[in-house]
């Protein structure tokens, strides 16, 4: 299995289908969903299901620790994350990542660039010249991530667990090709419900 696709999710039921079907759409099939309801009243874990997704529920309220369970039962070559308020652009997004992984020997990490509600077309450099510390814009080799996980932080967890895998050996292409609508700003965003703070986040990304 190339992909292994990890959402974590709390009562998404309003919004996550979109992320879902940005998906189930995709032109390149070789991949696996793992969708982790944390804390989830709603139904969001049937609707995962008849996306075909595999489902954990966790208790935890911290969304990276859902994302680590969700590593814990991956068996993609490359894992990719997805926020559950959040999709894809393109029904070949897949298809380009795969493209450019074979294109460049399979390196240990694919930078994309995405798209940011109310900021715009970002690409994988800040302007500190350091990669922006997301997770939900790369594909991570598997192997490579290997027995890393997210540290129990409430808001920034994506960025420890970057920082932890910058530190690794590992070869790191930068492919300028937008991949994720990030929807921060929306209401039900997981990053909102998990008490990420958004100015800090810019001053981590050195975005003015």
């Amino acid at each position: 299995m190339r992909f292994s696709v990890i959402i974590p999710a709390h009562n998404s039921e309003k919004f996550i289908s979109k992320g879902l079907d940005s998906i189930k759409n995709q032109s390149f099939k070789d991949f696996e969903l793992i969708v982790v309801c944390d804390r989830c009243t709603d139904n969001t874990k049937a609707i995962a299901e008849s996306y075909g997704a595999k489902t954990l529920e966790v208790d935890f309220g911290r969304d990276g620790l859902t994302r680590n369970a969700g590593l814990d039962i991956a068996q993609g070559e490359y894992v990719c994350f997805l926020d559950h308020d959040d999709y894809y652009l393109h029904e070949f997004v897949f298809e380009e990542i795969n493209r450019k992984l074979k294109q460049e020997n399979d390196p240990e990490l694919l930078c994309c660039s995405f798209i940011w509600k109310g900021i715009g077309y970002t690409r994988p450099i800040a302007k500190n010249g350091k990669l922006l510390p997301n997770v939900w814009s790369k594909a991570w080799r598997r192997d490579w991530v290997n027995d890393t996980r997210f540290t129990n932080v409430y808001s920034v967890s994506d960025f420890y667990f970057c920082e932890a895998m910058e530190k690794k050996p590992h070869r790191r292409v930068i492919f300028d090709f937008p991949i994720v609508y990030y929807n921060y700003l929306f209401e039900g965003s997981i990053s909102k419900a998990m008490g990420r703070n958004i100015e800090g986040t810019k001053a981590a990304w050195r975005i003015d």
